[in-house]
């Protein structure tokens, strides 16, 4: 139990939290402030360690002694792990937090530009953020390191807050299909100790010159004034955070990041915002990198959900070949051919039927033949149209047929204009008609 001796044993830890900045995800920010509340209370002790840099990579310095890479190699493709919450500097905390501090991923970065042998670099991220003092620095490192060296992130688990600032600036972003990105915001986390103090019998003065030198401190509620400057380095913090990665991802937008809100967001719809590119495995991409040899990775293989389009979420098409165009151009212009065939008989079929069974026209031979001409002749007039010409140019007589409409109704001279004294009365119609559509303007 604790005996009140070790309340302050944690203090340089506690700062590490409270008070400042932290670009972290809201939960994992909650956990942390849990568990260092549990420790003050239990008095237990830290045990520091080097920054986590994963199967680290070791080489002779010359003259004798190991040097400490940090970063695995597999061929000439480097891995920098960035796991765990983020912060300024190392050897603070003890192994069981998982911890990896911008102080070692600077260190690795500059490993790595420093090896010959290593041509592109894998950031094996699953962290949920943390300090934001050092991060801009650090993503900016990795840009500089992406102008001589391929670097593509990998979100293996989760790349939050921080975590997306630091491969925000990587050359490309994929995602495992179940990991989660985002929480791209800014927290203060301030634990009101007033009332412990209290009750252990402990009071705090402070001294001090500046009105806002203690603001935030632990042994008083957060209020007033320096409630609202606080306020204000968050709203700073996040200008800054925002600006850093619409600096770094040209296919986001202020107004994008801004409009999350903050939110965590899994892949499909990670992908649409465009916070990633894609979806790979570290395996995948290792291997692709590794194929790949000293060239850039590869944009023909399809890194995506399973069975699905990286933009889209739908299935994936198949492979379709010029061939393939060619053939089906081919065969939907002879079907929309013989289509239009089809629908252009239909239709004069339906046109002659009309003109043939107008008012005025139908059982008058000599209207009939005349209809029958003019709808040769000129194929875009309107059938009603050809029915009024006919019956307004050519007057009315007997309606008893005197022969075949086949023979064109020819035969017999009161059923058409003309006269008994002209032997070719087919072809004394047929000039009357070419005289009555001259005049009245119909083209044909």
């Amino acid at each position: 139990m604790n005996n009140g001796v070790g309340e302050f044993a944690f203090a340089n830890i506690a700062k590490q939290l409270f008070g400042q900045p932290l670009l972290l995800a809201e939960t994992q920010g909650l956990i942390i402030g849990d568990m260092i509340a549990a420790r003050i209370a239990d008095n237990n002790d830290p045990q520091s360690n080097r920054f986590n840099g994963g199967d680290a990579q070791f080489k002779e310095r010359t003259g004798g002694g190991i040097e400490y890479l940090g970063y695995r190699k597999d061929g000439n493709v480097a891995t920098i792990n960035i796991h765990g919450e983020l912060v300024n500097r190392g050897a603070w905390m003890d192994a069981p937090s998982k911890l990896t501090s911008y102080e070692g991923i600077n260190q690795q970065i500059k490993n790595v530009e420093n090896d010959p042998e290593v041509t592109k670099v894998i950031l094996d991220t699953d962290s949920p953020g943390g300090i934001a003092a050092n991060m801009p620095e650090t993503a900016r490192a990795i840009r500089r390191l992406s102008e001589t060296k391929e670097v593509i992130a990998v979100i293996n688990g989760q790349a939050s807050s921080a975590a997306y600032g630091l491969v925000s600036a990587a050359s490309k972003i994929y995602m495992g299909e179940s990991s989660d990105v985002g929480s791209i915001g800014v927290l203060v986390l301030h634990m009101d100790q007033s009332k412990r103090m209290k009750k252990i019998g402990v009071a705090a003065t402070f001294i001090h010159a500046g009105s806002h030198k203690v603001d935030g401190n632990p042994f008083g509620p957060l209020k007033g004034a320096a409630l609202e400057n606080i306020k204000a380095r968050v709203e700073t913090v996040m200008d800054g955070f925002v600006s850093l990665i619409t600096e770094h991802r040209e296919n986001l937008t202020e107004e994008t990041i801004r409009g999350l809100e903050a939110r965590v967001l899994l892949g499909k719809e990670a992908l649409e915002v465009g916070l990633v590119d894609g979806f790979a495995t570290y395996d995948e991409v290792l291997e692709d990198l590794k194929s790949a040899g000293n060239g850039p990775l590869s944009t023909n293989r399809s890194i995506q959900m399973p069975g699905k389009n990286p933009q889209t979420n739908a299935p994936a098409a198949a492979v379709i070949t010029q061939n393939d165009v060619d053939a089906a151009v081919q065969a939907a212009s002879e079907q929309a051919k013989a289509d239009g065939i089809k629908e252009g008989a239909a239709a004069a079929t339906s046109r002659f039927n009309e003109v043939m069974s107008a008012k005025g026209v139908a059982g008058n031979p000599a209207r009939v033949s005349a209809a029958f001409d003019l709808a040769c002749k000129s194929p875009d007039m309107p059938a009603a149209d050809v029915a009024a010409f006919v019956t307004a140019h050519s007057p009315a007589v007997d309606t008893k047929p005197k022969t075949s409409l086949n023979n064109r109704v020819t035969n017999d001279g009161d059923d058409l204009p003309g006269s008994d004294e002209n032997p070719d009365k087919e072809a004394a119609a047929a000039g009357v008609w070419d005289d009555a559509i001259k005049t009245a303007g119909v083209g044909h």
